[in-house]
């Protein structure tokens, strides 16, 4: 309950992540689902692990601000989720 509620205060403090354009990112996956959020000079990246196993993060490069969810590494845990300001 508290994640939600983490989620949605953060949904209502930041419009980048509700309104603006949405672009999607690795496609082609099905274990993995991830997209950018930009509304206004503002940038939002949001990733999923869809899987109950552990992945290599595709994305490691990006610089992340983490807003919600653990520190990114190499690999993502089962059912991860980060979201964070680009």
């Amino acid at each position: 309950l508290s994640f939600c509620r983490e989620l949605i205060s953060l949904r209502r403090a930041n419009p980048a992540l509700t309104r603006g354009e949405t672009h999607y990112l690795a496609k082609d996956r099905k274990d993995y689902f991830a997209w950018i959020r930009e509304f206004q000079g503002e940038f939002w990246f949001v990733e999923i692990n869809l899987s109950d196993k552990p992945i290599k993060r595709p994305f490691l490069e990006r610089d992340i601000k983490v807003e919600i969810g653990p520190k990114r590494s190499k690999r993502m845990a089962p059912y991860e989720v980060v979201i964070g300001r680009v």
